[in-house]
């Protein structure tokens, strides 16, 4: 569905049983798969969440979001280069983002690529701390709430307080129950 913003549209389509979104900003496809309630219709979910996303859209860019989102995409990595660079000047960085954003000027970097050798070589492109950034703020400001509350309880996969206990006692449960 492409509405009348020229920058951001909202594709969803089944995909083996399981809804597939794709966000499209500019040069950023964000591809989700969901497993959603039988309830929902896919030309429904389209209207309601391009509408979401273009109310919403100013949320992603605020200073606060910006901020939340780079302490989220920092966990873990605190020791990398990349980080430690984008850290030395945090608030122009996120400031810039910030600017790029509202301006509707932000393009995606380019990847970094590298191979990593186990349990195999493979080739992993990864975007920069700056996309990072981006990719959180969209997820948790605008996704993220939209969601949430439209997956089904038993769906444990990437939710906060549900992870892979949850899902093996929920199983037990239900093989005991069936």
């Amino acid at each position: 569905v492409r509405e009348s913003y020229p920058v951001l549209y909202a594709n969803i389509r089944i995909w083996k049983n399981t809804y597939c979104l794709s966000i499209r900003h500019l040069d950023i496809d964000f591809w989700m798969l969901w497993g959603i309630n039988d309830d929902w219709f896919p030309e429904t979910v389209q209207k309601q969440l391009v509408e979401v996303v273009l109310t919403e859209y100013e949320k992603i860019y605020q200073f606060e979001s910006l901020y939340q989102a780079y302490k989220a995409t920092i966990k873990g990595k605190r020791d990398k280069k990349d980080v430690i660079q984008f850290e030395l000047d945090l608030s122009n960085q996120l400031w810039k983002l910030h600017d790029e954003w509202q301006m509707k000027q932000y393009r995606i970097g380019n990847y970094h690529c590298f191979q990593i050798y186990d349990p195999k070589k493979r080739e992993i492109q990864a975007l920069s701390i700056r996309d990072r950034v981006v990719q959180h703020s969209i997820c948790d400001q605008v996704l993220k709430p939209y969601f949430e509350p439209r997956l089904i309880y038993d769906n444990a996969a990437c939710r906060e307080g549900k992870g892979t206990r949850f899902a093996t006692d929920r199983l037990t449960k239900f093989m005991r129950d069936f």
